[in-house]
């Protein structure tokens, strides 16, 4: 199982693609197990959610670079998680709200524009992008016992990897009221929501990283 954090700093996701695309090119040399994602955060790495959720029209000139038309992302082309599916070799992650034909083979992404880790009047937040993971899970192991195909298997939520891009609505909207050093003060109630994410998303797969562990 891998965790990969996408923070919301310009310096640090340049940084972070450079290892991911590397990261990504050794691993498809390497393994033979089909490759599932799963990706939760905000309008960085939503690939659909907000037309399918909120019934909000990406129109052009979004994805007029790559797909050539609109494509549920708020960019005129692909995003970071697009280039860690092609560099895993895996299609793009469908949407887990596409209500038609969906394909969940290489796993589900539940980010959605405008998403944060705190509550705030928004939602598809963190906490409520977990429990759709947690339902998906449950409910893709229920339907697989069943005879179903074409659903994620209950080792590759095991091996999967997990990615998290989110973060940059929460210090926006601190930085409206809140004094620098306030919003400074209140990162580590993100990170310990963060954490506690994790920890639900890996449950009940044991977990190697450190950081993850109860003090």
């Amino acid at each position: 199982m891998g965790l990969v954090f996408l923070l919301p700093s310009s310096l640090l996701r340049v940084f972070f693609i450079v290892q991911i695309v590397c990261l990504c090119t050794c691993v498809q040399s390497q393994c033979k197990r089909n490759p599932v994602l799963f990706n939760f955060g905000d309008s960085n790495s939503d690939t659909g959610s907000s037309d399918y959720g909120l019934g909000q029209t990406v129109a052009p000139p979004y994805g007029r670079t790559f797909f050539h038309h609109p494509a549920g992302r708020p960019s005129d082309g692909r995003l970071i998680i697009d280039f860690i599916c092609e560099g895993l070799g895996a299609s793009f992650l469908t949407p887990y709200l596409e209500p038609i034909a969906p394909n969940f083979t290489s796993g589900a992404n539940f980010a959605l524009s405008g998403a944060a880790i705190l509550s705030r009047p928004k939602p598809f937040n963190v906490d409520v992008q977990l429990a759709q993971f947690l339902h998906f899970r449950n409910r893709s192991a229920l339907l697989a016992s069943q005879g179903y195909r074409g659903l994620v298997r209950e080792e590759e939520f095991s091996n999967a990897l997990y990615t998290l891009d989110i973060g940059q609505n929460d210090l926006a909207a601190s930085f409206l009221n809140l004094t620098f050093d306030q919003v400074v003060d209140k990162i580590p109630s993100f990170m310990a929501e963060l954490k506690n994410t994790i920890r639900a998303s890996y449950y009940p797969y044991p977990c190697p990283h450190r950081f993850l562990r109860p003090k």
